[in-house]
């Protein structure tokens, strides 16, 4: 599951650096950077999923305590990225500088900027509290 979710990811990051859409026509920046978010995701997803299978976490465990170190901490920082990602699409679609949402949304446009707003606000939260608690148990922070 992992390593297909890291060849779909790629695939959408060649569309969207190549500057096309799947059906080959020509993108607009917007759409591109859409290719991108979802390529990213997909591959960190990917990378996730492969690096808690590598260090031997099963069915929504955690990562062993025996599990090499270096597994555990990419499994980590990996969760973190992934956050992070979701955090920023949430802010960017809150933001409403790259993607107009009036034309698909009419007057739920604003409610729903609102509601990602605070979404992003959540998620940026989470990756500052997932990012102290790494730092805190590795032991470089106090």
């Amino acid at each position: 599951m992992g390593g297909g979710s890291v060849v779909l990811g790629i695939v959408q990051l060649a569309i969207g650096w190549r500057g096309m859409t799947a059906t080959g026509e020509a993108a607009t920046s917007s759409s591109g950077l859409v290719a991108i978010a979802s390529g990213a995701l997909f591959v960190t997803v990917g990378l996730t999923v492969l690096a808690r299978d590598f260090a031997g976490a099963r069915n929504n465990e955690e990562v062993p305590e025996n599990a090499p170190p270096f597994l555990r901490l990419a499994a980590n920082l990996l969760n973190i990225v992934l956050l992070a990602i979701f955090a920023i699409i949430a802010s960017v679609l809150a933001s409403g500088t790259l993607f107009d949402l009036q034309p698909q949304l009419g007057s739920l446009a604003t409610p729903f900027r609102i509601f990602m707003g605070a979404l992003a606000l959540v998620l940026w939260y989470g990756v500052a509290h997932l990012t102290v608690s790494l730092l805190r148990r590795s032991g470089r922070a106090k």
